[in-house]
């Protein structure tokens, strides 16, 4: 084994883990870069959301090509770990866990496009959209949803609102537990003979030659914890057998998942466009892309708008409740706090994401520089997606906020 590098979870990944990253065929980049196409996006604005789609799996699970990216990269994925746990649909026990984070995936989206229209930054819109269809798409990767058959014939997106959500509805788990434990998503892990191709991920040469579809690619192998998850064709081989499945091989799983995953990313597409301005929304699917679709990830953490709350919920309905989003125009000299109603929270940083809030309390904030000028942004996903935009008020060397109004 290979200390630091043992644990890889491939979510919709490639057939070739162990493939710079460049070069190999990505199932989350194919699915997205076909959505856009199809839902009528230019080439280079699909392909740069393409790559933020991707990069949810590449800063939570690529310790390599994290440390390729050098001090700012390494920060970013440190920084947006906990928040990018929650993207993937997993360790999500019942049909009301899975309801309470798709409402929490859509409003968060709207309110993060809203908020990037009003600056015209067309790279933020397409970072959203891209970590947005991450999750859309993992659903059927890593849920039960395709294992009856009266499902496979639509998505969620095309039956909620509207018709009940049914009844045993799950995911697979990584890192949470419930009282009833979900089925294991499933783990790879590198083998000694990884020792010979790891390098080729930090010079990626010119190499062409990957695996067949659905044949293990030497130095991978799965863990004594098979899962049911179906991220990509060798591994959907395993999740198969582990849900059970008579009708279904594992190449015949992951089509229904790719496909399904496929129309509800379409899908997505088109609730998100009802909600943008005509002309945002054009530049947003068509023109240049930016010079570097890693900058959405190094910036100020957006995701959080789709993640804010208790993961796994355990019953919370933190879509419905009020969290507060701060930004700094510069970083506190040490650290800072922010506090309300016994809760607080410290960072180094320039933004925060805290919450939920009580609406009747002030919200302080503290260890700031004088001169340091203070976002704040109250947001709620549902039941309709709102933000507004807090009062703040400075008193000796504090920053007072008040929530009042908030419903």
């Amino acid at each position: 084994m290979i200390p630091g590098l043992m644990a890889f979870t491939l979510l919709f990944g490639s057939e070739d883990p162990l493939a710079p990253v460049g070069q190999a065929r990505w199932h989350h980049r194919d699915l997205t870069r076909q959505a856009c196409d199809e839902e009528g996006w230019g080439p280079a604005a699909a392909d740069e959301t393409s790559w933020a789609t991707l990069g949810v799996d590449l800063y939570s699970y690529h310790p390599i090509w994290v440390a390729h990216g050098g001090p700012r990269r390494w920060a970013a994925a440190r920084r947006l770990k906990q928040s990018l746990d929650k993207i993937h649909f997993d360790d999500l026990a019942g049909s009301d866990e899975l309801e309470e984070i798709w409402r929490r995936l859509l409003g968060g989206t709207r309110i993060g496009l809203a908020e990037a229209g009003k600056h015209d930054d067309v790279a933020a819109a397409r970072h959203l959209i891209g970590i947005g269809l991450h999750a859309v798409q993992d659903f059927y990767s890593h849920s039960n949803w395709i294992d009856a058959p009266p499902r496979r014939d639509t998505t969620w997106l095309e039956t909620w609102p509207g018709a009940p959500v049914p009844d045993g509805l799950l995911t697979g788990g990584v890192h949470h537990s419930h009282e009833s434990p979900s089925p294991s998503h499933g783990r790879v892990r590198l083998t000694p003979a990884a020792l010979l191709r790891i390098p080729v991920l930090f010079v990626a040469p010119l190499i062409r030659r990957f695996p067949a579809p659905g044949r293990m690619p030497r130095g991978v192998r799965g863990s004594r914890s098979s899962g049911i998850n179906l991220d990509s064709r060798w591994q959907a081989v395993q999740g198969a057998e582990q849900r059970e499945q008579t009708d279904l091989d594992g190449g015949a799983a992951f089509d229904l998942a790719y496909a399904l995953a496929l129309r509800d990313s379409r899908h997505w597409l088109r609730l998100l466009a009802q909600q943008v301005p005509d002309a945002f929304w054009a530049r947003v699917t068509s023109g240049q892309a930016a010079d570097r679709w890693t900058a959405g990830f190094e910036r100020e953490p957006l995701c959080d708008f789709l993640t804010a709350g208790q993961y796994p919920p355990f019953g919370s309905q933190d879509s419905g409740n009020w969290f507060l989003r701060i930004t700094l125009d510069r970083r506190p000299r040490g650290w800072a706090t922010l506090s309300q109603a016994g809760s607080s929270q410290r960072f180094r940083g320039r933004d925060l994401t805290f919450g939920p809030l009580d609406p009747d309390s002030p919200i302080h904030l503290t260890g700031l520089a004088p001169s340091t000028a203070v976002t704040a942004l109250a947001f709620r996903r549902a039941p309709t997606p709102v933000a507004r935009p807090l009062t703040t008020t400075r008193q000796a060397d504090e920053i007072i906020m008040s929530s009042t109004g908030l419903e």
